[in-house]
């Protein structure tokens, strides 16, 4: 938490607020995609929880059937324990949802900053001003140190969501291949794959731009008028563009980056667990 507040207090700084309408422009399209993006999760996850919460009930045939099957220490099949435990099931589910796509989007969100203070450095530097390259310098360091942050914040979270995610998609895409049958239960795991797979790409698009905005700040210098410039104006110029020579990755404790490329690999794992699976289904 302590963390996040650092994160949150930098967000707020004067450094970090676009500076004119041109800078609010230009990072408005990403923040168009965001929200593209949240409203995807909300159509791919409210019916997925309803199929999940009506499921049991459209089975007539099994009567006290909960939506997840767990362990109690008391018995669910008669009334109000069943009644109690499937509210009880349902609020969870509920807010287990609304906890996991909410933090995803607030990843998202902060890879979004990251991207548009990369846009807005590399505005400021196109339009070059005297006595403002130093600004810009302390401006791309504030940049790096806000990614350091952001990536130390979600280290632990891309992992254990990566690998679930993975691991999800393979169990999900392996009941689907068994099942034969079109029914609404095919219907919650097509929901399931269309969900996580929105998941792990919205984490690859986001962190992907980074990188890519980031490579654009040493080129954008080569757009302004640097010839006019003063020789110490040339020489802090050189060094910004050495510093910036080094792209911004986000990353899980340097084991993956977030990029397309990694998109592209957790699909193939995906699918490399389903094949496995389903083999060891056919020598049995």
């Amino acid at each position: 938490m302590s963390l996040l507040k650092q994160i949150m207090a930098t967000l707020n700084s004067d450094m970090f607020r676009p500076k004119c309408l041109r800078q609010r422009l230009l990072i408005k399209p990403a923040l168009n995609f965001w929200k593209m993006i949240y409203n995807a999760f909300t159509a791919a996850g409210g019916p997925m929880l309803t199929l999940y919460v009506i499921l049991p009930l459209l089975y007539k045939s099994k009567k006290f059937q909960l939506p997840f099957q767990f362990w109690y220490p008391y018995n669910t099949k008669i009334s109000p324990f069943y009644e109690i435990t499937y509210l009880h099931q349902v609020i969870g589910l509920f807010y287990s949802l609304i906890a996991i796509y909410n933090i995803d989007m607030l990843i998202a969100a902060l890879m979004i900053v990251i991207g548009a203070q990369c846009d807005i450095l590399s505005d400021e530097l196109r339009n070059f001003k005297k006595s403002s390259i130093i600004s810009s310098i302390i401006h791309h360091q504030e940049i790096l140190i806000f990614a350091s942050n952001c990536n130390k914040f979600i280290n632990f979270i891309l992992l254990g969501q990566f690998f679930a995610s993975s691991v999800i998609l393979s169990l999900v895409l392996y009941r689907l291949a068994l099942d034969k049958r079109l029914d609404i239960k095919l219907l919650t795991h097509l929901l399931v794959v269309v969900f996580y797979t929105i998941q792990i790409f919205t984490y690859c698009w986001f962190g992907n731009e980074v990188e890519v905005k980031s490579n654009q700040i040493p080129f954008s210098v080569y757009e302004s008028d640097w010839t006019n410039y003063s020789l110490k104006e040339k020489k802090d110029v050189m060094i910004l563009i050495l510093r910036s020579q080094k792209p911004i990755k986000l990353s899980a404790f340097n084991l993956f980056y977030l990029s397309l490329e990694t998109y592209i690999k957790i699909l193939r794992s995906s699918w490399t667990y389903l094949a496995v699976l389903r083999s060891i289904n056919n020598l049995e």
